[in-house]
């Protein structure tokens, strides 16, 4: 399949398409960037400028597909709208004129394959100009009017000339992060294609109908009832009862379900046979009468573990519980434990051995001093909260003020409450507010969202601005992709 792109901007359909084997023909591309890069990346393929000059060149008949998307700027919503008066959405039927030039040259039931794209405001232009574009395409005379004076987002139509399909896709759901709805049209006046097989989904298979979304209101059967397989002369139309047992005699395979029987350990050479398995208890043996035994916690108090405690002694403390917590040691290179008061920062030996610090019965808070150039490590019960503020007493070697509950960090702006405020009081402490904006995308970022492989824009001596402008202006990639896939398997490729 040889293809003519005309509109080519970067060419998202040769990135989408050279998978299925498809090979352009040639482009066609006015916009300096976008033709900078199709050089770079496809020196090898024609690439012409104005493509309604086309139309007088023989070597179009090679052309299997025509695809393109002329500007959107006389149909978005963002614009004057100006549509079919514009001459960039004059463009349109300019495309229906370069089609019929391409089948003029190619044989009978042999016509070329057409993909169109543009934007959905194209439905919504008070001048009907999809209307028109459909009916310049499919070979009517007059332009086409939808039914209830609306265009909905997908629909065929048959004319002398083509048959023709639209949809509108959403980038969305092909693969990429962002939200993308364009129109897509596929059309074609080729024998045994059905422009409808590639851009619609079916429910089901050909010639077989939907499932039924009906909710079901019989009780399901048995297996053997659902085959006509019957047991004493009648069928079983309710499932037996799942039973529990301990072996499978006596059981009717045909209607029940063997599951295999909880079994509970009583005693160290007893098994009991009640269908649900005792409790599990906490208990001193390793086995009990209550039923299977879970191994004891580490510790000597009651059948609840206490509390863990970074304490240093090992005596135990009945108001705080077992202390559980083990002085670490780590085995170092010459397998010798270490535990030290001292952590070393590279290891004792040349960095060989490595210690661990062992806990410490007390904790430090560390307090500013010297108006914050030095700081000093008081031992305290509670670990104080950092607070931003000068010491209270005044002096260099003031301590801070302690508080129990650290403030709430609260984005203010109030000079009152600098850093090199002296006041210390019960308010909230403040922190300035920093300035915050969402960042633009990068061209990198804007590649990934339609598809591009990364820096697939960045040739040499690119600026970002041109490389925006041809990301925005092209299709998604995935969506060509998925259509491209379609083609050829209408196709037969």
């Amino acid at each position: 399949m040889r293809y003519l792109s005309v509109c080519s901007g970067i060419e998202a359909a040769t990135v989408a398409w050279h998978s299925h084997g498809f090979q352009p023909l040639a482009f066609s591309e006015i916009e300096k960037f976008p033709r900078q890069v199709l050089a770079h990346h496809y020196p090898d393929v024609p690439l012409h400028g104005d493509f309604t000059v086309l139309r007088e060149q023989d070597w179009i008949g090679d052309a299997d597909v025509l695809v393109g998307g002329t500007p959107c700027q006389a149909f978005s919503v963002a614009g004057l709208r100006n549509s079919l008066d514009d001459d960039r959405g004059n463009l349109t039927l300019e495309f229906v004129r370069l089609a019929d030039a391409i089948d003029d040259l190619r044989p009978t039931g042999c016509g070329t394959i057409i993909v169109w794209e543009n934007v959905p405001g194209v439905l919504s232009v008070k001048d009907n100009a999809f209307g028109c574009f459909l009916g310049a395409l499919v070979g009517n005379d007059d332009p086409i009017v939808p039914t209830g004076g609306k265009w909905t987002s997908a629909g065929m139509v048959v004319g002398p000339k083509r048959s023709a399909a639209w949809r509108v896709l959403d980038a969305q759901f092909f693969g990429v992060a962002q939200r993308r709805r364009r129109v897509f049209v596929v059309a074609s006046s080729r024998d045994g294609f059905d422009p409808a097989e590639v851009l619609f989904e079916r429910e089901g298979l050909r010639r077989n109908t939907p499932p039924s979304r009906e909710q079901g209101k019989e009780v399901a059967a048995t297996v053997a009832a659902r085959f006509g397989i019957s047991r004493n002369n009648h069928e079983e139309v309710v499932a037996a009862t799942i039973q529990s047992r301990m072996g499978l005699g006596g059981f009717d395979l045909e209607t029940e379900t063997a599951v295999m029987q909880c079994f509970d350990r009583q005693r160290s050479d007893e098994y009991g046979t009640d269908d649900v398995a005792s409790t599990m208890k906490w208990g001193s043996n390793q086995w009990v009468n209550q039923g299977f035994a879970v191994v004891q916690p580490i510790t000597q108090f009651g059948e609840i573990a206490g509390t863990l405690s970074a304490r240093y002694d090992s005596s135990p403390c009945a108001d705080r519980g077992q202390n559980m917590v083990v002085q670490p040691t780590m085995i170092h290179g010459t397998q010798d434990p270490i535990v030290s008061d001292v952590a070393f920062p590279q290891g004792r030996n040349s960095g060989q051995e490595n210690v661990l610090v062992q806990p410490m019965a007390v904790t430090y808070s560390i307090m500013p001093m010297n108006w914050g150039k030095d700081y000093k490590a008081r031992e305290v019960d509670v670990a104080q909260p950092v607070l931003a503020g000068g010491p209270s007493g005044g002096n260099q070697g003031g301590d801070y003020v302690m508080q129990t509950i650290a403030p709430t960090l609260t984005a203010a702006n109030d000079p009152s409450r600098s850093p090199q405020s002296t006041e210390v009081t019960n308010q909230v402490a403040a922190v300035h507010a920093a300035s915050m904006a969402v960042r633009r995308l990068t061209p990198r970022e804007c590649e990934r969202l339609q598809g591009f492989p990364d820096d697939y824009t960045a040739i040499p001596k690119a600026a970002d601005g041109p490389r925006y402008k041809a990301l925005g202006n092209s299709m998604a990639v995935p969506v060509m992709a998925w259509i491209g896939k379609r083609i050829a398997r209408e196709i037969g490729q």
